[in-house]
């Protein structure tokens, strides 16, 4: 299973330039004021402007303050919503689409393999720890949940499917969904009552992560992000450690 570590790794340093925000947001711009052109003239345009922006972005990364600056940023967030979501809206239905596809399977296909790699380098003795997966294979799963199932379901009962999915995700992410076995004990270290059980509404010391990304909302429940998982700086925490808190 150390496949899944390599397929991190790799990932992680060829879709770096992609988990920028400056990216979606250039790319949606290109997208926007190419809507004119045909279709293979729109397809150069993308292609260009991808090398150009690769390019770039690997240039200015080899500035140390800059390089520190960019990684802060980054999120799979945006990885996600650049290499699935955005041609799932935008691939007109051919061969290509279909080929497309296949790579969409292939992100899903990736989520249960991530959580058994990771439980398996857990220690013999280590309790229950949840649901443990690197965020870019969970947000590239739950992506590809919802290109998939827009070929299999109404708009309406797909609108629904993403709403709870959203819901489930926003008040129970911060605790279920663990980086793997060590952050899920950094998680428990970090509470004054070391339960899976509940979440005291006391337990709201900040803790900011280690990476310092600067992808927190700026919303007034941001103090209460100390244990964000793979839900970094969700402003649901407030709500998710009330409907966590022990009333007993």
């Amino acid at each position: 299973m150390r496949m899944m570590d390599s397929l991190y790794e790799i990932i992680t340093l060829i879709g770096e330039p992609f988990s920028s925000p400056f990216y979606l947001l250039f790319l949606l711009l290109v997208i926007l004021f190419s809507r004119k052109r045909s279709g293979f003239m729109r397809f150069l345009l993308l292609v260009l402007f991808t090398v150009v922006f690769y390019g770039v972005y690997k240039t200015v990364s080899y500035n140390k303050e800059a390089a520190v600056w960019l990684s802060r940023l980054k999120s799979p967030v945006f990885l996600v919503m650049s290499v699935v979501v955005v041609p799932a809206l935008l691939l007109p239905r051919n061969k290509w689409y279909r080929m497309f596809l296949v790579f969409v399977v292939l992100w899903v296909v990736l989520l249960p393999l991530e959580v058994v790699h990771q439980y398996s380098r857990m220690p013999s003795d280590a309790e229950f720890s949840w649901f443990l997966a690197r965020s870019v294979f969970v947000l590239g799963a739950v992506g590809g949940v919802f290109v998939l199932a827009a070929h299999l379901l109404s708009l309406g009962n797909l609108r629904k499917l993403v709403r709870i999915t959203m819901f489930l995700i926003l008040i129970y992410g911060g605790l279920a969904l663990r980086q793997d076995h060590t952050d899920y004990k950094e998680a428990m270290s970090r509470r004054k009552e070391s339960t899976t059980r509940v979440l005291l509404l006391a337990e709201t010391v900040p803790v900011i992560r280690g990476d310092r990304q600067m992808i927190y909302l700026p919303s007034a429940p941001w103090r209460f992000s100390t244990d964000g998982g793979c839900v970094q700086g969700c402003p649901m925490e407030l709500l998710q450690r009330i409907a966590q808190t022990d009333y007993g």
